[in-house]
């Protein structure tokens, strides 16, 4: 069990679920979450959502597409389950996306 989440990415690099340098740029996307949750410093909420728009998004897709790819290289029911329910999250999680953008659009 990884001590930080961030350890949880290069994990599963290590086992070859995802290619290292998504692994990096998930961790990356850790301690941006970490920044903007804790509030470490005075954060500057356009330059993140700036940020998380232009580059965020397409790593999380590409996290998501690397997973999918290395469940359907192991053929079994449990991971046709799994393939599911991951096509389903990259769904959902297009769907917070957009509301997200406009909701920051709205208040601007």
């Amino acid at each position: 069990m990884p001590r930080f989440f961030r350890e949880a990415f290069i994990r599963l690099a290590v086992r070859g679920v995802i290619g290292a340098d998504t692994a990096q740029s998930m961790a990356g996307l850790v301690s941006l979450r970490n920044i903007i949750v804790h509030r470490y410093w005075i954060v500057d909420d356009l330059k993140i959502y700036d940020f998380a728009e232009k580059s965020g998004v397409n790593k999380i897709e590409k996290f998501i597409e690397e997973v999918i790819s290395y469940v359907k290289r192991k053929p079994s029911i449990r991971s046709i389950i799994k393939i599911y329910a991951l096509e389903e999250e990259k769904k959902l999680m297009k769907s917070k996306i957009f509301l997200i953008h406009r909701s920051i659009i709205d208040l601007l």
